[in-house]
């Protein structure tokens, strides 16, 4: 072999190794990235788990748990409905009257009834005069008037109604 081919040789196998050096670099570089990318992912899923346990985290999910209960229970109790009858029975005698006043109740949900109507008598009385009828009905109507603020007051819709009055009790 003569000296040219030896130089040929040596530049050929400098060039091949220089390559396989450039190769190896660069998947070294490609390695080194991977592993950065790796301690990157676990630093940010340690991150993400020491945020689970902060109390911001637990305060947070508080606070939607308690939006969402709250929301729940608004759309429940627009689901409920009172549906009330005044009655007003005077019953006159040859000897004696005889007043009875009061409402009927229905509790509904979505429409449906729930238990049976509820007869209240606020009050029943014999041997009344018209004045007294009067007042003993304004006092009825008062009574009907608060038990309405009162369930508006808890957001329950209220619906006076006419077809109680004719169902049994």
């Amino acid at each position: 072999m003569n000296f040219i081919q030896v130089a040929a040789a040596f530049i050929l196998g400098a060039i091949s190794a220089a390559g396989i050096f450039i190769f190896l670099k660069k998947k070294e570089e490609h390695i080194s990235a991977l592993k950065a990318e790796a301690c990157n992912s676990k630093a940010v899923r340690d991150a993400i788990e020491d945020f689970k346990k902060s109390k911001e985290f637990r305060l947070i999910k508080k606070t939607e748990y308690n939006k969402g209960l709250n929301q729940g229970m608004t759309n429940t109790i627009n689901d409920f409905q009172i549906q009330y009858q005044k009655f007003e029975n005077v019953d006159e005698n040859l000897f004696t009257s005889t007043v009875e006043t009061g409402y009927f109740m229905q509790l509904t949900y979505r429409g449906l009834p729930i238990g049976d109507v509820t007869k209240r008598v606020i009050h029943a009385g014999k041997k009344v005069d018209k004045k007294r009828v009067d007042e003993i009905i304004s006092r009825l109507n008062e009574t009907v008037s608060s038990l309405i603020q009162a369930a508006m007051a808890g957001k329950i819709p209220v619906k006076e109604v006419k077809h109680l009055l004719n169902k049994k009790k």
